[in-house]
């Protein structure tokens, strides 16, 4: 199958390729508003510092259209949130929904964590595997009962993406070695054992630590989060995951879903806890 590429937005390119200038945002914002896309108007009042009463007025009254304020991804997203700049932070949708409005999906926010739903059949894993899923800074794949060989599909799409969770789904350690060629950019990742591993207890969880020791493969990461129902990793081999030298925070609980919080705890200046 034919790979996917992905182009920013008109008027996007320069936010896209620096989400943190606010300028550039305002760009594209501009850019919104000459084509009549109400997006634009909400993202210039959301970067208000001071917003007066008709401007806090008009917000709410924008925010209560929310669904129009997804723009052209409107028929592909199920749930979503709203960030403080005015755009899609979080978002979910199904497999096929993905396929068909990657485009539309990706254009929402340089920054977007996205929860993907389902992955039926091995014709729309195939056709997902094809779409630079790196446009996604943060991708949810948890619980689509993905073993190994399907990892393996996926893994090449996976390259670029910097937060990934890939929790619930049946993965043995050796599965994260179809991972290790394009995990050079991933920095946190998120592993949980599938109901029907569970048993295996702390034998899985070590497998999963032993394969990320790979420094040059996953020497990236920054936050580590295993969760198991019957057992965390060992004392030995959490000591070990602590040597890898940008790693922050092992976290032996459920995935951080919020991408602000994610971040900070990318960011922390104490070691791993």
């Amino acid at each position: 199958m034919a790979r996917v590429s992905f182009i920013p937005p008109p008027g996007a390119a320069a936010f896209w390729e620096h989400p943190d200038d606010v300028e550039a945002l305002e760009v594209w914002a501009d850019t919104l508003l000459e084509r009549g896309d109400v997006r634009g108007e909400f993202i210039h009042l959301s970067l208000l510092s001071a917003p007066n009463l008709a401007q806090q007025a008009r917000t709410r009254t924008l925010r209560g259209r929310s669904t129009a304020l997804v723009g052209p991804a409107k028929p592909y997203l199920g749930a979503f949130s709203l960030g403080a700049k005015g755009l899609v932070t979080q978002a979910s949708c199904s497999g096929r929904k993905l396929i068909d409005g990657f485009a539309h999906l990706a254009a929402l926010n340089p920054r977007l964590a996205l929860r993907v739903l389902s992955l039926r059949g091995e014709a729309q894993l195939a056709a997902v595997a094809a779409l630079p899923l790196r446009a996604f800074r943060t991708l949810h794949l948890d619980g689509l009962r993905l073993g190994d060989a399907k990892l393996k599909v996926l893994a090449p799409a996976l390259e670029g993406v910097a937060n990934l969770s890939l929790s619930n789904n049946a993965l043995s350690g050796d599965a994260l070695s179809a991972l290790r060629p394009y995990a050079g950019r991933l920095e946190a990742l998120a592993l949980g054992t599938s109901y029907s591993q569970n048993a295996l207890g702390r034998s899985i969880v070590d497998a999963w630590a032993e394969a990320l020791l790979d420094i040059e493969a996953f020497g990236a990461l920054r936050v580590v989060s295993f969760h198991n129902h019957q057992a965390p990793p060992s004392s030995r081999q959490l000591e070990r995951l602590r040597a890898l030298p940008n790693l922050r925070r092992i976290l032996l609980s459920l995935p951080i879903t919020d991408p602000d919080e994610l971040e900070r705890l990318k960011g922390a200046a104490t070691g791993p806890g």
